[in-house]
């Protein structure tokens, strides 16, 4: 969660789903920005604590979509990403 929160915006909010699961958001960005941000997430926790990863699904708000459907196409792609390895 500290990797997340120091490398995303001040008013980018992660919280807390489930265990050690979260949730934010990047408002305002291209779901190809939102990907390299994560990956510059990824690289900065790599070099703080050597072993440590994290595995992220991401999803864009489509017009219409619930809170529930961004977030269960987020998951499919975190579990996408677990499974590849």
């Amino acid at each position: 969660a500290a990797a997340l929160v120091s490398g995303l915006r001040p008013y980018d909010p992660v919280v807390r789903w489930s265990g050690d699961e979260f949730v934010c958001t990047i408002s305002e960005t291209e779901l190809e920005d939102a990907r390299r941000r994560i990956d510059e997430v990824r690289g900065r926790l790599a070099e703080t604590q050597p072993g440590a990863s994290i595995t992220v699904g991401l999803a864009a708000l489509r017009q219409g979509d619930t809170v529930e459907a961004l977030i269960e196409r987020a998951a499919e792609g975190r579990s996408e990403a677990r499974n590849k390895g």
